[in-house]
């Protein structure tokens, strides 16, 4: 593939001998080279929007803010992760819900469970989910997690698929421990996740590790 893009909905991460990760910029490159190492972000090179719905803000902001709401959590988990909503998603009846892409930056602290790494809160890492459709009150929606993808202090890439037809957890309400579902709020005649929100993901059993991907030193 020579088609060749400014990628915004993704940043890989320069990481210190001390685990402090910090995000490395990048603006044009090969969607091949990328997609070795990132398995989920299959974004044509056409439209960015046919993948993620436009956001009202730019990522930049979205990953600025996930970095100062990070403060606020100390404490890291392979069960559950506060995660920022990185794009106004709407829930609507014009677009098949396993077409809705949701994109989350990580807030608070991530660390699976067999792995020794930590991924600091702070956008370290992404989570990609899809969304399900509404409940019967048609309130809250339905957000499936199905991959996950951070890098870790030597620049290594690490990946998580769920197996086709299942997911790996759910997003739902900071704080709530038993809903299986996220508030939406109204937009027009439908219902969307805001840009900006945090949100909760409750993975169905705890992370124990990633998939090794390799470097992206190189990139």
């Amino acid at each position: 593939m020579n088609n060749r893009y400014m990628i915004t909905t993704f940043r890989l991460l320069k990481c210190s001998a001390m685990q402090v990760c910090k995000p490395l910029k990048w603006t044009y490159t090969n969607l091949a080279v990328i997609l070795g190492y990132l398995s989920f972000l299959t974004i044509g090179p056409t439209d960015i929007d046919q993948f993620l719905s436009s956001p009202d803000r730019s990522m930049e902001e979205v990953i600025r803010a996930a970095e100062r709401d990070s403060v606020d959590y100390t404490i890291p988990s392979s069960e559950a992760v506060v995660v920022k909503v990185m794009h106004h998603t709407t829930f609507g009846d014009t677009v098949l819900a396993d077409d809705i892409n949701v994109l989350l930056s990580q807030v608070s602290p991530f660390q699976p469970a067999n792995m020794g790494t930590l991924f600091r809160g702070g956008d370290r890492c992404r989570f990609l989910g899809k969304a399900k459709g509404l409940d019967a009150r048609e309130q809250d929606g339905y957000v499936e997690i199905t991959e996950v993808s951070c890098v870790d202090d030597r620049g290594t890439a690490f990946t998580l698929s769920a197996t086709p037809g299942r997911r790996l957890g759910f997003v739902t309400n900071v704080g709530d421990a038993i809903s299986t579902a996220v508030h939406t709020v109204r937009n027009g005649k439908q219902r969307a996740l805001r840009q900006f929100d945090n949100v909760l993901i409750r993975f169905d059993k705890p992370v124990m590790a990633l998939i090794d991907r390799g470097s992206v030193k190189s990139l």
